[in-house]
């Protein structure tokens, strides 16, 4: 269940979007955890039909998972990572329009307005003012699909994963024979994520289908080999895969990092090393892209970009390949990947023997204060067993929380600019008011952080620091 902040911030958004009766059905979720029909009725003291009615909206938009249980049939939960991921709608839009023109644009934002729809319902909608239209969409809609921008909408999608995940786990566990060691644990749950990405996978395979291509002036009486092409399954609903997206907004901070430590020519060797593969990403938790070749990339820049002027060089002018290459050599040398290396980007902070300590405990895991102390010097006093461990998943997790109730504050001033709200201070809540209230003097340098929280929300979570659990 989402922590105070994230569920206030979730309230929120779907406040603003979907409007009170919606947010009281997720309110009562976010607060009591998940629910089957009857419960949420009760809780939220809404009629019935109005409480389906809300349910439908939030599972059509993707917000509610749903499941099966013994104990109270089916309930539904709080999807708080799509319902966050509703902050990025404007990006996904406009990197769309950049990749692949309007078209595509209006595509990926009517997708967005209506959770999942069909390409004959996309076209219909886009197309109503315009016949001559359908072409250029039924176009847009092809690359989008093909290049995984947009993605089927499953009935894996629609349920909660971790429901399959302790199902898949409690399955290979009982496959193992007397006590499980922490090792054979450790493998039953590898294996049943493993086999659970692999359902996913399998379930976004649909979406383009093969059709036999029409031959312009081909005679029917003549035996001709069948071409085929691939097309849009129409029975198919599409949702936006955001993954695709984010992966974008990772690309970019890589760009600026590099453009940060180095110079501008380093970034434009990182961006177009990053371009050239674009297309084979896929995944975020990915730690390497597919190999690249130094032609390519020369091939990528143009003669035009003044790369020489970031490089210490002779008097005699240079051709871009050699500063790409050059470029390259100072990128893949960055990092020093000794543990002296890793030692010296801690050793500000810390001394020698705490760095000391920090490796030992990454590395080895969970030790009591002897074995510690075995690995440095020897003592021998009354022994208390403590272990020691660093939970890098509880540190970014108050580190995420922290971001979000950032975020909740500028979802509170976007609510106070409305036209009514700005008329009648009333309509906000008492906790609202109470924000406000101690905010009022920030909200200029709200403003301006609003873009780094954001970005720091996508590389704690998106970028899968917060997959590292604690075994």
């Amino acid at each position: 269940m989402a922590d105070a902040h994230t569920g206030r911030l979730c309230v929120e958004i779907i406040h603003s979007q979907f409007g009170p009766l919606t947010t009281k059905i997720a309110q009562v979720l976010l607060t009591r955890g998940r629910l089957p029909l009857a419960q949420i009725i009760r809780f939220s003291a809404l009629k019935p039909r109005t409480v389906r009615a809300a349910i439908l909206v939030l599972v059509q938009h993707n917000i509610l998972w749903h499941a099966q249980t013994e104990e109270d049939g089916e309930v539904f939960e709080v999807n708080t990572d799509e319902c966050l991921m509703r902050l990025r709608f404007g990006k996904f839009v406009w990197q769309a329009e950049k990749l692949f023109g309007s078209a595509a644009s209006e595509i990926i934002q009517i997708i967005l307005d209506h959770g999942k729809l069909r390409p004959p319902e996309i076209i219909s909608l886009l197309a109503i003012y315009d016949s001559k239209g359908i072409a250029v969409y039924s176009q847009a809609m092809h690359k989008l699909v093909s290049a995984s921008y947009l993605k089927p909408s499953t009935i894996l999608s629609h349920h909660s994963p971790r429901d399959k995940q302790i199902k898949y786990e409690a399955e290979e566990k009982a496959k193992i024979s007397g006590f499980p060691t922490a090792k054979e644990l450790r493998e039953a749950k590898e294996t049943a994520s493993a086999r659970l990405k692999r359902e996913e996978e399998d379930a976004e395979k649909v979406g383009l289908k093969r059709k036999a291509k029409e031959q312009p002036g081909a005679r029917p009486n003549k035996r001709k080999a069948a071409v085929e092409e691939d097309v849009v399954d129409d029975e198919v609903y599409f949702r936006v895969n955001y993954e695709k997206f984010n992966i974008h907004i990772r690309n970019a901070l890589i760009v600026k990092t590099a453009r940060e430590r180095f110079n501008d020519g380093a970034a434009l060797v990182v961006e177009a090393a990053m371009k050239i593969t674009e297309s084979t990403q896929v995944d975020l938790s990915e730690v390497c892209s597919d190999p690249i070749s130094v032609a390519n990339i020369v091939m990528q820049l143009s003669d035009e970009e003044a790369l020489a002027s970031g490089l210490v060089q002779s008097s005699k002018k240079v051709s871009n390949a050699t500063c790409i290459k050059d470029y390259l050599g100072i990128l893949s040398s960055a990092d020093n990947p000794t543990l002296a290396g890793k030692a010296m980007s801690f050793v500000l902070k810390h001394s020698a023997d705490g760095i000391r300590i920090l490796r030992l405990l990454l590395h080895t895991g969970n030790m009591d204060e002897k074995q510690v102390r075995l690995n440095f010097a020897y003592r021998n006093p009354t022994w208390t067993f403590y272990l020691w461990y660093i939970s890098l998943y509880k540190a970014y997790s108050v580190i995420l929380v922290n971001v979000y109730k950032t975020l909740e504050v500028k979802a509170v001033l976007e609510k106070r600019e409305r036209s009514d709200v700005s008329q009648d201070e009333s309509l906000l809540t008492r906790l609202e008011r109470d924000i406000l209230k101690e905010w009022e003097g920030k909200q200029e340098k709200l403003t301006v952080l609003e873009m780094r929280v954001e970005e720091t929300v996508f590389i704690l979570k998106d970028l899968g620091v917060l997959g590292i659990k604690d075994d």
